[in-house]
């Protein structure tokens, strides 16, 4: 699927927002990141949502991409191709230092990876 959809904590509804959104950056529809995934992860970091990894639709191939979304104007950008391509991994969101964290995951050769990366949303940085 490539559909997003965001749930309004006011209504208690969900709302489909495909429609709403635009690439800023245009690389990350030629990379496939954002033609639909699975194992992909998604991380709030005050108004921007990071969506890292997955296992690509379009090729069937593991991703290292982050996208970033900004929540207020729903614009894409990339958030760079640092750690190694991965599905199902773990992440978790640092409000305090504006960091998301991604832990381990799986390569497309079903390699398990125990690797922990860093990225700073600000910065556009990623570290091992």
């Amino acid at each position: 699927l490539s559909d997003m959809w965001v749930f309004n904590m006011d209504t208690h509804r969900w709302i489909e927002e495909t429609a709403k959104t635009y690439v800023v950056d245009a690389d990350l529809y030629a990379t496939g990141q954002l033609g639909g995934s699975h194992g992909h992860s998604c991380s709030i970091i005050d108004d921007k949502m990071v969506l890292f990894g997955g296992l690509l639709k379009a090729t069937d191939k593991a991703s290292n991409v982050a996208a970033i979304l900004d929540l207020k104007t729903y614009e894409w950008r990339s958030g760079g191709t640092q750690p190694p391509a991965r599905y199902n991994h773990a992440a978790v969101a640092d409000a305090k230092t504006g960091t998301v964290y991604i832990f381990g995951g799986v390569t497309e050769n079903y390699s398990e990876l125990q690797d922990l990366w860093s990225y700073e949303v600000a910065n556009n940085r990623w570290r091992k």
